[in-house]
């Protein structure tokens, strides 16, 4: 355990603790780590829930497949990133969806009523660990928006503007590298593979992206909720009979 606190003191659940708190409270908390090969499940759809888990290493994505075999990434958990708690608070006791190892990852697992419930011993501990776990579902609420927002456009090219921006917020830079091969992209989207391919080249051929694999670069100014498009002053000095102009 002792080899995770650099990024166990980084995860939002235990926000305001030091090491040996944390290390008084994993006793408390039924506290065991997991490794998982790539693609190996972590929980099935249908599988009891009342553990909630932390990411230490490695990638892990929450999928629902349905009955013709689509599958739509509804999130994804990288290292000090907590999944399961949204439904074991919702009072849910089977899981809806998969949690899937996408690399080779290690879980901390949590028993969740010990998280709620206070002991006499740390309870001071157990009122911070409930604060922060507030904060958490609220900010996962603002993630699954952040999703509604992009899925919720008309056309793939829209999802794909609204995604890559958000994605630059996030990164605070207009190269990132998103956390989805081009297949998980789409099932994100929930748009097909294909299409979205010729969306992104188009996009690129425009002037308005460039990417490699999974790394993107944002080159024009564009605010996809208003659809207000401006190539870049390097692309149209590129390309002066190929602008046109707003699109």
């Amino acid at each position: 355990m002792k080899k995770y606190y650099p990024v166990l003191m980084s995860v939002p659940l235990f926000s305001g603790l030091c090491q040996e708190e944390l290390e008084l409270l994993f006793g408390c908390l039924g506290a065991v780590v997991r490794h998982y090969e790539k693609d190996e499940p972590i929980t099935l759809p249908g599988d009891d829930i009342r553990h909630i888990g932390i990411v230490l290493a490695g990638r892990v994505q929450a999928v629902e497949a349905d009955a013709n075999g689509n599958r739509n990434i509804f999130s994804y958990f990288g290292p000090a990133e907590l999944f399961g708690e949204v439904f074991v608070c919702a009072g849910l006791v089977k899981s809806p969806l998969a949690i899937t190892a996408v690399s080779r990852a290690s879980v901390l697992f949590l028993e969740f009523h010990r998280v709620l419930a206070r002991c006499t011993l740390n309870c001071a501990l157990h009122t911070r660990l409930i604060e922060n776990m507030l904060r958490v579902i609220a900010s996962k609420s603002m993630s699954l928006n952040e999703k509604l927002s992009c899925v919720g456009c008309r056309s793939i090219r829209e999802k794909v503007e609204a995604f890559l921006t958000l994605q630059m917020k996030h990164a605070g830079q207009r190269s990132f590298q998103i956390p989805f091969s081009r297949m998980e992209m789409a099932d994100y989207l929930c748009v097909d593979r294909s299409a979205l391919s010729a969306v992104l080249c188009k996009m690129r051929d425009e002037g308005f992206i460039a990417f490699h694999r999974n790394r993107f670069e944002l080159l024009a100014d564009f605010t996809y909720r208003t659809h207000s498009f401006q190539p870049s002053d390097k692309f149209q000095k590129k390309h002066p009979d190929q602008y046109t102009g707003s699109k």
